[in-house]
C-alpha cells in the first residue's frame, strides 16, 4: 500500500499541540504515509523552522472557512496516489504503531471502507483535562459514545464516529451527496456517518488497534462551552435527519433530564431520590473501573457538569435559542501561553 494513506488535519490557527503531533507522526514505525495540513493561512516561518516538516508533509491554506468546508477542501486536495483519507484532529497524536495497525485492519477487512478507532485520553495530562477525559470514557458520562474514548478488545459495527480518528476510502467521496455538509459547523462528521449509513448503506466499523491520543478541553469554560455546543449540534443533526427512530430521540434527550433534575430536586422528593441514585451510579461505575480517590472526586464533579451543559445545548437548539454558533472558532486554551502582542508605541 505505497503512500496510500494521507493523514488530513484541519485547523484555523496552529496551536501548541501541533509540535507534539508532528513529533509523533515522525516517530511512526511505518514511515509510508503523507500528511495534509489545512489551515486558514500559511504557517509562520518560525513555527515551520521549529517543527521541521519533511517532504511527506504539506501545508495548504484554505482561507478562513468552516470545519466541514475545510474537510471538503482536504478531499479535493488529496494526492493522486491517496487511497485512504485518515482524518485526525489537530489536538490528537498517534502512538508509534498506529499506521501499522491501521494497515493490518485494512488487510484483514478488505470490505471495510469507513474505519475508526478509539481516541483515548493522553497519559500525564493535568487534572483539569483529565477530569473531562474521565467523562468521555464513562458509560454514564457519554453513553454508548464512550466506546470512542476507551480501549476495546474487538472490532464492532457502530452507527457513527468522530473525525478525531476516522479513515475513509477515497472512492466514497465520488458518490452522490457524499461530501461533508457545509450547512452545519460542528457535528458534520456525525451527520456524514448517518448519511453514509442510511442513504448509501455503508457500514461503519470501530477497530481496537489504531487508537490515537486525543486531548480534551479542560475545565471550566472550554469544556462547558464544548459540550453545550455538542448538545446543540446533536439536536440539530437529529432534527436534520427528518426520519429518526423514537429510540434515537430518547438517547439524545436523556442528558436533558439531568439538566432538569438538580432544580427539580429542590421541590420534589422523587427528583431527590433520582439525583441520589444518579450520583451512586457514578460512584459504583468508578469502583468497577478501579478509579483512585482523586479520580472519583473528579468524576463526581465533571460528569454532572458535562451533562448539565450538554442538556442546556439540547434545549437551546430545540427552542431555537441563539447558541453562539460560529463558522470557526479558536480554542483559547490551545493558543501559546504568551502570544505576541502589538509593537509598543514610542
Amino acid at each position: 500500500m505505497p503512500s496510500a494513506v494521507e493523514i488530513c488535519v484541519i485547523f484555523a490557527e496552529p496551536t501548541f499541540y501541533l509540535e507534539e503531533q508532528v513529533r509523533a507522526l515522525k516517530a511512526l514505525t511505518d514511515p509510508d504515509f503523507t500528511v495534509l495540513y489545512v489551515s486558514d493561512r500559511p504557517l509562520p516561518e518560525p513555527l515551520l523552522g521549529k517543527i521541521s516538516l519533511d517532504g511527506r508533509f504539506r501545508v495548504v491554506p484554505s482561507g478562513k472557512a468552516a470545519i466541514p468546508s475545510k474537510r471538503n477542501f482536504c478531499v479535493r486536495n488529496l494526492r493522486p496516489e491517496t487511497r485512504w483519507a485518515a482524518f485526525m484532529d489537530d489536538d490528537a497524536y498517534p502512538p508509534p504503531g498506529w499506521l501499522a495497525s491501521l494497515k493490518e485492519a485494512i488487510r484483514l477487512n478488505p470490505e471495510a471502507r469507513i474505519l475508526g478507532a478509539p481516541s483515548l485520553p493522553p497519559p500525564g495530562t493535568r487534572l483539569a483535562e483529565r477530569a473531562v477525559g474521565l467523562v468521555t470514557e464513562s458509560w454514564i458520562g457519554l453513553g454508548e459514545e464512550a466506546l470512542w474514548h476507551r480501549p476495546i478488545r474487538s472490532a464492532r459495527v457502530v452507527g457513527e464516529l468522530p473525525c478525531s480518528n476516522l479513515v475513509i476510502d477515497r472512492s466514497l467521496f465520488a458518490k452522490e451527496d457524499a461530501l461533508f455538509n457545509e450547512a452545519i459547523h460542528i457535528g458534520e462528521d456525525v451527520e456524514w456517518c448517518h448519511r453514509m449509513r442510511d442513504k448509501h448503506r455503508e457500514t461503519i466499523r470501530l477497530f481496537p488497534g489504531h487508537s490515537v491520543y486525543h486531548h480534551s478541553r479542560p475545565l471550566w469554560k472550554p469544556a462547558c462551552l464544548q459540550f453545550f455546543r455538542y448538545g446543540s449540534y446533536r439536536m440539530r443533526v437529529t432534527l436534520f435527519q427528518k426520519k429518526f427512530t423514537p429510540l434515537e430521540l430518547v438517547k439524545v434527550m436523556v442528558p436533558a433530564g439531568f439538566t432538569l433534575l438538580p432544580p427539580a430536586a429542590l421541590w420534589s422528593a422523587p427528583a431527590r431520590i433520582l439525583l441520589i441514585f444518579y450520583f451512586l451510579c457514578i460512584i459504583i461505575e468508578g469502583i468497577f473501573q478501579r478509579k483512585s480517590l482523586v479520580e472519583h472526586a473528579l468524576r463526581l464533579l465533571a460528569i454532572p457538569l458535562v451533562h448539565f451543559c450538554y442538556g442546556l445545548g439540547l434545549f437551546a437548539r430545540l427552542v431555537r435559542f441563539p447558541t453562539g454558533e460560529a463558522p470557526t472558532y479558536v480554542r483559547a486554551e490551545t493558543l501559546p501561553p504568551n502570544p505576541p502582542g502589538p509593537e509598543p508605541s514610542r
